[in-house]
C-alpha cells in the first residue's frame, strides 16, 4: 500500500505509522488524514498486527496541528464536514481493538495534541510541548478535544488548557495524566517496543478491558458497568468458567436495566443463557435465550438472531429435542443467509448434516 503523506510499516506483529510531512512541521491536510484512514482499517483487519507504534517524522514535531492553508479555504458548511471526516479518523484509532502508542517528540499541538489523546498510551519526550491553541484562531478543537481530554486532565485543567490555548511542557503533561511517561527522545520507540512486547497472549482479554474502559468513559456509570461485567463474563465464558460467566452476565444484566439500554440488555440476556446451558440449567437459559431473541427480531438485529437461534437449537438438542434444535438450526441458517454471514452458514449446515 503506497502513501504519501505517511509512511506504514509492519514488524514482528507491530505497525509503525509515520505521518512523513517534516517540512510542514507533520501538519494534518485532509489527504493525510485519509491517508492514515486506509493505514488504520488495514492494521485493523490484519490479524498478525497486535500493537500499534505511532509518531512524526523528523526531530521538530510529532504533529504541529492542522494544515492551516488547507484550513483558510473552508466556509462553515465545508469545515463541518472537513471537521466530521476528521474526527471519523480518530474514532477509527480510538477503537481500534488494538493498543496504539503515542510517541511524541516536539510539537504536538491542536490536531496533534487531539491524535494523541486518541490513542491508548502516549509517550513525550523531554522535549515534547503539548496544547490545544485553536482558541487563538477564533475556533474550537474539532477532532474530539473537547471530549478526551476532559476524560484524561479533569474537566478544570482542560478548561484552562483550552480557553488559554497555551503550550505545556512534557513535565506538565505527565503531572496532570495527559502523558504516561516521559522518555529520553532517541529511546521513545525503543520504549514502545518494551510495552509492545509485555502484552503476552491474553489478546481477547486485553481487548476487552480497553472496550470496558472506553465504555465507560463515553456511557453513564451504570452503561460502563454493564459493558464491563458483560465483555468479562464473556471471556470467562471463553475459558469454560461458567458459573463465573453466569454471574458476570447477569450483573450485566442488570446493569443494562438499570441503564435503560434495551440493546445492551438482551445481548447481556443472550450470553447469560449460554452461559446457564454451560452449568446444565438449560431450562432457564431458554427462557432467556427466547427472552433476547424476541428483542433482536424486533429491532431487526439479524447477526444477533442468528445467535439465539443457534443457542435454542444447541439447547434443544441438549434436552433431546431433536427435531426443535432442527427447526431452530434451519431458521438461523434461513437468516445467516439473508445477511451474508458466511462464517455461520458453514457453522449451521454443519450443525444440519449431523446425524441426530
Amino acid at each position: 500500500m503506497a502513501f504519501e503523506n505517511i509512511i506504514l510499516e509492519k514488524k514482528n506483529s507491530i505497525a509503525y505509522v509515520t505521518v512523513n510531512r517534516p517540512k510542514v512541521l507533520n501538519a494534518l491536510n485532509m489527504a493525510t488524514m485519509e491517508e492514515l484512514r486506509a493505514a488504520f482499517h488495514d492494521i485493523k483487519n490484519d490479524k498478525n498486527m497486535r500493537v500499534v507504534i505511532f509518531t512524526g517524522a523528523g526531530e521538530k514535531a510529532f504533529i504541529a496541528g492542522a494544515d492551516i492553508s488547507e484550513l483558510a479555504k473552508h466556509d462553515a458548511v465545508s469545515g463541518k464536514e472537513y471537521t466530521h471526516r476528521g474526527q471519523s479518523v480518530l474514532n477509527l484509532i480510538e477503537n481500534l481493538g488494538k493498543p496504539v502508542i503515542a510517541c511524541i517528540h516536539g510539537f504536538a499541538l491542536g490536531g496533534g495534541c487531539e491524535i494523541a489523546m486518541a490513542c491508548t498510551m502516549r509517550l513525550a519526550s523531554e522535549n515534547a510541548k503539548l496544547g490545544q491553541p485553536e482558541v487563538k484562531l477564533g475556533i474550537i478543537p474539532g477532532y474530539g478535544g473537547t471530549q478526551r481530554l476532559p476524560r484524561l486532565v479533569g474537566k478544570g485543567i482542560a478548561m484552562q488548557m483550552v480557553l488559554a490555548g497555551e503550550m505545556i511542557t512534557a513535565q506538565e503533561a505527565h503531572r496532570i495524566g495527559l502523558v504516561n511517561e516521559i522518555v529520553p527522545a532517541a529511546e521513545l520507540v525503543a520504549r514502545a517496543e518494551a510495552i509492545a512486547a509485555e502484552r503476552g497472549d491474553w489478546e481477547l482479554a486485553r481487548q476487552q478491558f480497553m472496550e470496558s474502559v472506553r465504555r465507560f468513559q463515553s456511557a453513564g456509570y451504570e452503561r460502563g458497568v454493564a459493558f464491563a461485567h458483560n465483555n468479562f463474563g464473556r471471556a470467562a465464558l471463553d475459558h469454560g468458567n461458567f458459573l463465573l460467566a453466569a454471574d458476570l452476565l447477569q450483573q450485566a444484566a442488570s446493569s443494562a436495566r438499570k441503564a435503560a439500554d434495551p440493546d445492551l440488555f438482551a445481548l447481556a440476556t443472550m450470553n447469560s443463557a449460554e452461559a446457564l446451558a454451560g452449568t446444565g440449567e438449560a431450562a432457564r437459559a431458554e427462557s432467556l435465550a427466547n427472552e433476547a431473541l424476541t428483542h433482536f427480531t424486533a429491532t431487526g438485529n439479524g447477526w444477533r438472531r442468528v445467535e439465539c437461534e443457534r443457542l435454542l437449537g444447541d439447547l434443544a438438542m441438549q434436552n433431546d429435542r431433536a427435531e426443535a434444535a432442527r427447526s431452530w438450526w434451519s431458521s438461523a441458517l434461513v437468516t445467516a443467509q439473508k445477511i451474508g454471514a458466511q462464517l455461520e452458514v458453514s457453522k449451521l449446515e454443519e450443525r444440519l448434516r449431523s446425524p441426530l
